[in-house]
Formats: C-alpha cells, sequence, structure tokens
C-alpha cells in the first residue's frame, strides 16, 4: 500500500491498495500472530508431544510450526514443579521392634466413639501395624507410652528406636524427655521431606484405603470409621506380603500363623445372645 499526499503541506492522502480474499488476509494474520508459543499458552501450557496430535486429532486446528528445539517454558517450570522422588530404601531393622515407625491421621469428621486422630505404629523389621485412636493429638504421648509398655511387657521386647515427623504431637518436651529417659534413640525426618517417613505415611495410605473398602462394602455411615481402620489393620497384619518373602506380618512378628476358619464379611448380620436378666 502507498500514501500520497494530493497536496503539499496537506494532511490529506490519497491511499493506493488492493483488494483480496479475506481468508488470504486471516491466515496470513494467523500464522503471524498464533505461533506455537501462543497456542501453548491458549491451551494451558501443553505439552509438546499432545500439541503435536492436534492437527490430526481435532477440528480446524490451524497448522502451526512447532521449533526444533523449544527451550523450557518458565511458567511450566514453576507450575509443574515437583520434587524428585526418593530411592527405595532396602534397609531393615535386624530385631522385631527395634525400629518404630509412626505417625498421626486426621480424619474429617467425629468418629462413633468422638474420635477424631489415629495414630498408628509400624515395626521395621516385620512390617507389623498398631493404631490406637485418639480425641485430641495431645494424647499421642499416651498413646505412645501404651504402646511401649505393650511391646516390653506382652512381647518381651525392647524398642531401641524410634522415627516420626517434627509435628508438634512427637517434638514436645514430655515425648523427647520420656524418650531420653528410657534410652530409646528418636529419628526425625528434615523439615518439608516428608518422603523420609515414607514407611508410616504408606502404611496410613494402605490403611486408609482398605478401611474405605470395608466402610462402601458394608454401607457403614461415615462416623464408624474407627471401626473399618481398626478391622483393615487386622487384616493387613495377617496378609503375606512379598518382602517377607510372602509370610505375614503376624507371623514374622510374633511367630502365629493366622487361622481364617471363623471370619465373616465385615459388616455382615450377626446375632448376639443376650441372657436373662436374674
Amino acid at each position: 500500500m502507498n500514501f500520497t499526499s494530493i497536496q503539499r503541506d496537506e494532511t490529506c492522502y490519497h491511499l493506493s491498495s488492493v483488494i483480496t480474499r479475506r481468508s488470504i488476509f486471516m491466515a496470513n494474520y494467523t500464522m503471524y500472530v498464533a505461533d506455537y508459543w501462543t497456542w501453548h499458552k491458549h491451551l494451558g501450557h501443553m505439552s509438546e508431544q499432545a500439541f503435536r496430535q492436534l492437527m490430526d486429532n481435532t477440528k480446524d486446528f490451524p497448522c502451526v510450526k512447532i521449533p526444533k528445539s523449544t527451550p523450557v517454558c518458565p511458567s511450566c517450570a514453576q507450575g509443574k514443579m515437583a520434587s524428585k522422588p526418593f530411592p527405595d530404601s532396602q534397609s531393615r531393622a535386624t530385631a522385631n521392634s527395634e525400629l518404630i515407625h509412626s505417625d498421626l491421621k486426621e480424619l474429617p469428621m467425629i468418629s462413633y466413639h468422638k474420635y477424631k486422630y489415629f495414630i498408628i505404629f509400624v515395626d521395621d523389621q516385620s512390617g507389623s501395624m498398631f493404631t490406637f485412636n485418639l480425641r485430641q493429638k495431645s494424647n499421642t504421648f499416651i498413646a505412645m507410652k501404651a504402646f511401649e509398655a505393650y511391646v516390653r511387657i506382652q512381647e518381651g521386647k525392647t524398642i531401641r528406636r524410634w522415627c516420626f515427623d517434627a509435628g508438634g504431637e512427637f517434638k514436645s518436651t514430655e515425648v523427647t524427655t520420656w524418650l531420653k529417659s528410657i534410652g530409646i534413640s528418636i529419628e526425625t525426618m528434615v523439615p518439608h521431606q516428608h518422603q523420609q517417613n515414607s514407611r508410616a505415611k504408606c502404611s496410613i495410605r494402605t490403611i486408609w484405603d482398605k478401611a474405605q473398602t470395608l466402610h462402601f462394602t458394608a454401607c457403614l455411615p461415615p462416623s464408624w470409621w474407627e471401626f473399618c481402620i481398626d478391622h483393615a489393620v487386622h487384616l493387613i497384619n495377617r496378609t503375606p506380603v512379598k518382602q517377607l518373602k510372602w509370610k505375614t506380618p503376624l507371623e514374622v512378628c510374633k511367630s502365629l500363623v493366622p487361622d481364617f476358619k471363623d471370619y465373616r464379611v465385615f459388616g455382615c448380620g450377626a446375632y448376639v445372645y443376650l441372657p436373662e436378666k436374674v
């Protein structure tokens, strides 16, 4: 296009132009404006691999040239940032109850018996799980003392190391003072690196998944989660584990072979004999 002044020192111009088809203009305009990076933003920072499939698997998608080398998108780097997974640990305690892993789980509602939390104790060597239902986080200390007494008196074993995260319920003065007074070493996690306490956290996930399955099968009220969790732990301790050469945690921990002759479907109908009052 040319602009020619009609007369000198005037603001009126003569425009010399060529009328073209609208489709050509829109095609040129689209190719110029909507390049790969523009469409990358349009589509919510879609990956390059998925972007290459759009032209063949969508309707009227424009032909967009993808650069041979695509630099890292700053927004993608920040928005999709994730920590590298921790490598699987192959180390195990050499004796039962030598190392205990603990963590606390909060539930969304109060249970039938007014519980809000449950704490888990996992034996590192056998994988045996024990849980205590708690009404308050401050009851963590009571549960830890009860579990240590059970291991010491009922099983005749000694806890040497206790592993937990840096949560306030575990880092309280009364907990640390008590553990040190009975000679148990404390192993805490690095702040914000929950993977280091993965043994306890994965066990909680396993318990919760099985408890939810039992809950939905039995059609129980949501507040009855405590019964589902207790039964889930009971079953997990009697489930063969590959790392234990397909033995059960119960057998490795207590040398007892599970007996399932009296088991029933969780939540099935039951009848209880009530003797007459004398």
